[in-house]
Protein backbone atom coordinates (compact mmCIF):
# COMPACT_ATOMS: atom_id res chain seq x y z
CA UNK A 1 0.00 0.00 0.00
CA UNK A 2 3.30 2.54 0.70
CA UNK A 3 4.95 1.94 -1.96
CA UNK A 4 1.32 1.80 -4.52
CA UNK A 5 0.97 5.92 -3.01
CA UNK A 6 4.43 6.78 -3.85
CA UNK A 7 5.51 4.86 -6.94
CA UNK A 8 4.81 7.34 -9.94
CA UNK A 9 3.67 5.93 -13.37
CA UNK A 10 1.42 6.65 -15.60
CA UNK A 11 -1.61 8.79 -15.01
CA UNK A 12 -5.33 8.41 -14.28
CA UNK A 13 -7.30 7.25 -16.79
CA UNK A 14 -9.77 9.31 -14.83
CA UNK A 15 -7.75 12.53 -15.74
CA UNK A 16 -4.48 13.53 -13.78
CA UNK A 17 -4.66 13.42 -10.32
CA UNK A 18 -1.35 14.79 -9.59
CA UNK A 19 -0.71 17.52 -11.99
CA UNK A 20 2.04 18.91 -10.19
CA UNK A 21 4.08 15.68 -10.39
CA UNK A 22 5.99 14.01 -13.43
CA UNK A 23 3.07 11.02 -12.90
CA UNK A 24 0.34 9.67 -10.44
CA UNK A 25 0.86 7.08 -8.35
CA UNK A 26 0.06 3.71 -9.28
CA UNK A 27 -2.74 3.54 -6.69
CA UNK A 28 -5.15 5.53 -8.94
CA UNK A 29 -5.19 2.63 -11.16
CA UNK A 30 -7.74 0.32 -10.99
CA UNK A 31 -6.02 -2.78 -11.48
CA UNK A 32 -3.58 -1.58 -8.55
CA UNK A 33 -6.14 -0.70 -6.18
CA UNK A 34 -8.26 -4.66 -7.03
CA UNK A 35 -4.75 -6.13 -6.37
CA UNK A 36 -4.82 -4.69 -3.11
CA UNK A 37 -8.00 -5.24 -2.17
CA UNK A 38 -7.67 -8.47 -2.98
CA UNK A 39 -5.08 -9.10 -0.84
CA UNK A 40 -7.17 -7.09 2.23
CA UNK A 41 -9.95 -9.27 1.69
CA UNK A 42 -8.27 -12.98 1.82
CA UNK A 43 -5.99 -11.63 4.86
CA UNK A 44 -8.91 -10.58 6.49
CA UNK A 45 -11.06 -13.35 6.12
CA UNK A 46 -8.33 -15.62 7.00
CA UNK A 47 -7.66 -13.87 10.36
CA UNK A 48 -11.71 -13.96 11.34
CA UNK A 49 -11.87 -17.65 10.27
CA UNK A 50 -9.15 -18.51 12.36
CA UNK A 51 -10.38 -16.73 15.21
CA UNK A 52 -13.35 -18.76 14.80
CA UNK A 53 -11.43 -21.84 15.02
CA UNK A 54 -9.26 -20.63 17.99
CA UNK A 55 -12.34 -20.04 19.65
CA UNK A 56 -13.68 -23.84 19.31
CA UNK A 57 -10.20 -25.04 20.09
CA UNK A 58 -10.96 -23.11 23.24
CA UNK A 59 -14.45 -24.26 23.60
CA UNK A 60 -13.16 -27.59 23.33
CA UNK A 61 -10.79 -27.85 26.37
CA UNK A 62 -12.67 -25.84 28.44
CA UNK A 63 -16.26 -25.37 28.02
CA UNK A 64 -18.52 -26.95 31.10
CA UNK A 65 -21.12 -28.18 28.66
CA UNK A 66 -20.73 -31.66 27.21
CA UNK A 67 -21.97 -31.23 24.22
CA UNK A 68 -20.99 -27.73 23.47
CA UNK A 69 -17.37 -29.42 23.89
CA UNK A 70 -18.68 -32.17 21.45
CA UNK A 71 -19.82 -29.59 18.77
CA UNK A 72 -16.61 -27.69 19.21
CA UNK A 73 -14.26 -31.03 18.12
CA UNK A 74 -16.38 -31.31 15.42
CA UNK A 75 -15.98 -27.74 14.16
CA UNK A 76 -11.87 -27.70 14.64
CA UNK A 77 -11.75 -31.53 13.17
CA UNK A 78 -13.65 -30.17 10.08
CA UNK A 79 -11.70 -27.15 9.70
CA UNK A 80 -7.88 -27.80 10.40
CA UNK A 81 -7.73 -29.29 6.99
CA UNK A 82 -9.44 -25.89 5.59
CA UNK A 83 -7.37 -23.43 7.42
CA UNK A 84 -4.01 -25.31 6.89
CA UNK A 85 -4.53 -25.66 2.94
CA UNK A 86 -6.70 -22.31 2.20
CA UNK A 87 -4.36 -19.93 4.37
CA UNK A 88 -1.43 -21.06 3.01
CA UNK A 89 -2.40 -21.20 -0.52
CA UNK A 90 -4.52 -17.43 -0.58
CA UNK A 91 -1.07 -16.60 1.86
CA UNK A 92 1.43 -17.59 -1.28
CA UNK A 93 -1.21 -16.07 -3.84
CA UNK A 94 -0.74 -12.67 -1.90
CA UNK A 95 2.71 -12.55 -1.99
CA UNK A 96 2.76 -13.24 -5.69
CA UNK A 97 0.20 -10.33 -5.90
CA UNK A 98 2.45 -8.35 -3.53
CA UNK A 99 5.24 -8.15 -5.74
CA UNK A 100 3.27 -7.85 -8.70
CA UNK A 101 1.99 -4.59 -7.26
CA UNK A 102 5.97 -3.81 -7.01
CA UNK A 103 6.19 -4.65 -10.59
CA UNK A 104 10.28 -5.17 -12.00
CA UNK A 105 10.82 -3.68 -8.55
CA UNK A 106 9.17 -6.99 -6.35
CA UNK A 107 11.95 -8.85 -8.06
CA UNK A 108 15.17 -7.93 -6.90
CA UNK A 109 15.54 -7.93 -3.69
CA UNK A 110 15.98 -4.20 -2.89
CA UNK A 111 11.95 -4.31 -1.06
CA UNK A 112 12.15 -8.05 0.47
CA UNK A 113 8.88 -9.18 -1.52
CA UNK A 114 10.95 -11.94 -3.85
CA UNK A 115 11.80 -13.30 -0.12
CA UNK A 116 8.16 -13.05 0.90
CA UNK A 117 7.29 -14.95 -2.22
CA UNK A 118 9.86 -17.80 -1.35
CA UNK A 119 9.18 -18.00 2.18
CA UNK A 120 5.28 -18.18 2.01
CA UNK A 121 5.99 -21.64 -0.66
CA UNK A 122 7.25 -23.67 1.51
CA UNK A 123 4.35 -22.84 3.85
CA UNK A 124 2.11 -25.19 1.55
CA UNK A 125 4.28 -27.99 1.64
CA UNK A 126 4.61 -28.15 5.74
CA UNK A 127 2.63 -30.18 8.26
CA UNK A 128 1.43 -32.27 5.10
CA UNK A 129 1.08 -30.75 1.67
CA UNK A 130 -2.18 -29.15 0.95
CA UNK A 131 -3.36 -31.97 -1.44
CA UNK A 132 -2.62 -34.34 1.67
CA UNK A 133 -5.20 -31.67 3.69
CA UNK A 134 -7.78 -31.55 0.56
CA UNK A 135 -8.22 -35.63 1.18
CA UNK A 136 -8.17 -35.79 4.75
CA UNK A 137 -11.02 -32.82 4.41
CA UNK A 138 -12.64 -35.54 1.40
CA UNK A 139 -11.66 -38.63 2.56
CA UNK A 140 -12.03 -38.71 6.38
CA UNK A 141 -13.72 -35.59 7.38
CA UNK A 142 -16.85 -35.00 5.08
CA UNK A 143 -18.09 -38.51 5.76
CA UNK A 144 -17.39 -39.06 8.80
CA UNK A 145 -20.39 -39.92 11.36
CA UNK A 146 -23.00 -39.42 8.48
CA UNK A 147 -21.84 -36.00 7.58
CA UNK A 148 -21.67 -34.61 11.49
CA UNK A 149 -18.59 -32.56 10.93
CA UNK A 150 -20.46 -30.67 8.27
CA UNK A 151 -23.49 -29.81 9.75
CA UNK A 152 -21.12 -27.86 12.26
CA UNK A 153 -20.46 -25.67 9.56
CA UNK A 154 -23.25 -25.96 8.17
CA UNK A 155 -25.86 -24.92 10.57
CA UNK A 156 -24.15 -21.63 12.18
CA UNK A 157 -23.37 -20.30 8.44
CA UNK A 158 -27.06 -20.83 7.83
CA UNK A 159 -28.63 -19.30 10.42
CA UNK A 160 -26.48 -16.10 9.72
CA UNK A 161 -27.59 -16.06 6.48
CA UNK A 162 -30.98 -16.24 7.49
CA UNK A 163 -30.45 -13.14 10.46
CA UNK A 164 -28.87 -10.95 8.34
CA UNK A 165 -31.67 -11.40 5.54
CA UNK A 166 -34.04 -9.56 7.62
CA UNK A 167 -31.03 -7.15 8.67
CA UNK A 168 -31.39 -4.03 6.39
CA UNK A 169 -27.80 -3.23 6.87
CA UNK A 170 -26.84 -6.73 5.53
CA UNK A 171 -29.20 -7.73 3.09
CA UNK A 172 -27.26 -6.56 0.35
CA UNK A 173 -24.36 -9.09 1.59
CA UNK A 174 -26.73 -11.63 2.64
CA UNK A 175 -27.93 -12.65 -0.67
CA UNK A 176 -24.17 -13.45 -2.48
CA UNK A 177 -23.63 -15.26 0.74
CA UNK A 178 -26.62 -17.22 0.01
CA UNK A 179 -25.86 -17.85 -3.52
CA UNK A 180 -22.19 -19.22 -2.49
CA UNK A 181 -23.51 -21.50 0.59
CA UNK A 182 -25.74 -23.47 -2.30
CA UNK A 183 -22.91 -23.77 -4.47
CA UNK A 184 -21.06 -25.10 -1.53
CA UNK A 185 -23.67 -27.21 -0.87
CA UNK A 186 -23.69 -28.38 -4.56
CA UNK A 187 -20.24 -29.04 -4.63
CA UNK A 188 -19.84 -30.77 -1.38
CA UNK A 189 -22.87 -33.61 -2.53
CA UNK A 190 -21.32 -33.70 -6.08
CA UNK A 191 -17.72 -34.54 -4.60
CA UNK A 192 -19.70 -37.29 -1.66
CA UNK A 193 -21.56 -38.72 -4.58
CA UNK A 194 -18.51 -39.16 -7.17
CA UNK A 195 -16.65 -40.74 -3.60
CA UNK A 196 -19.59 -43.55 -2.72
CA UNK A 197 -19.35 -44.25 -6.37
CA UNK A 198 -15.49 -44.35 -6.85
CA UNK A 199 -13.13 -43.22 -4.12
CA UNK A 200 -10.68 -43.29 -7.06
CA UNK A 201 -12.34 -40.69 -8.70
CA UNK A 202 -12.90 -38.84 -5.55
CA UNK A 203 -9.58 -38.61 -5.20
CA UNK A 204 -8.35 -35.86 -7.38
CA UNK A 205 -10.86 -33.68 -7.03
CA UNK A 206 -10.28 -32.21 -3.45
CA UNK A 207 -6.96 -30.23 -4.99
CA UNK A 208 -8.96 -29.44 -8.66
CA UNK A 209 -12.24 -28.20 -6.78
CA UNK A 210 -11.84 -27.51 -3.49
CA UNK A 211 -7.89 -27.40 -2.37
CA UNK A 212 -7.55 -24.17 -3.94
CA UNK A 213 -10.66 -23.08 -5.14
CA UNK A 214 -14.83 -23.92 -4.53
CA UNK A 215 -14.82 -25.17 -1.63
CA UNK A 216 -12.07 -24.35 0.63
CA UNK A 217 -11.97 -20.76 -0.58
CA UNK A 218 -15.52 -20.33 -0.07
CA UNK A 219 -14.59 -20.57 3.66
CA UNK A 220 -13.85 -17.17 3.41
CA UNK A 221 -14.12 -15.78 0.17
CA UNK A 222 -17.75 -16.53 -0.09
Amino acid sequence: MAYAKERLQGRSLAGVKHPDKPADPIIVHPDVRRMLMTIRAYTEGCRALGGWVARNLDMLKHHPDPEMRQDAEDFTALMTPVVKALFTDLGFECTNIGMQVYGGHGFIRDHGMEQYVRDSRISMIYEGTNGIQALDLVGRKMPAHMGRYLRSFFHPVLAEIDAAVDDERLAELAQPLAKAFGGLQLCTAEIAQKGMKDPEEAGPLPRNICGSSVLLRWAICG
